[in-house]
């Protein structure tokens, strides 16, 4: 499981989303709030550190871009994650905020991107795909 945290209404969401895998697949999302954390046996203090991680990453880099989109890739069998990371985070304007969310070889990985409107956050995380793949840490797909 990976956790995440979320923003809604411009307000850092309650509770996570747990991204659940099988391995190396992605299998769905749960979410969970702290109640639900406790009755499952998980351990408080991890909830509660990494909601107030998510929360001090947010507000410390207020970008002037409020909508974020994500997109689904496939790495190449060789791309790691910190060369991944390192291609998206040279690419982008000062304004934006980029991230590799996840990047398992030959499998499945993920980025994200702002944007001032939601249709330009979704054009960049495009933009970051042609990027990775121009870079040899991702490969082309049909459509």
């Amino acid at each position: 499981m990976a956790p995440s945290g979320h923003i809604r209404n411009g307000a850092i969401a309650p509770g996570l989303t747990l991204q659940i895998l099988d391995r190396f697949s992605w299998e769905g999302n749960a979410y969970i709030d702290r109640p639900e954390w406790e009755r499952c046996g998980l351990a408080v203090d991890l909830y509660d550190d990494m909601l107030r991680a998510f929360h001090e990453q947010i507000t410390a880099e207020q970008a002037p871009e409020h909508y974020t989109a994500t997109r689904v890739y496939r790495p190449t069998g060789t791309a790691t994650l910190a060369e991944t990371r390192a291609a998206v985070l040279t690419s982008i304007p000062l304004t934006a905020r980029a991230e590799v969310i996840a990047c398992v070889p030959n499998r499945w990985g993920m980025v994200a991107s702002t944007g001032t409107h939601m249709n330009q956050a979704m054009e960049r995380t495009h933009q970051l795909v042609d990027i990775l793949t121009a870079a040899g840490l991702a490969r082309k797909t049909d459509g």
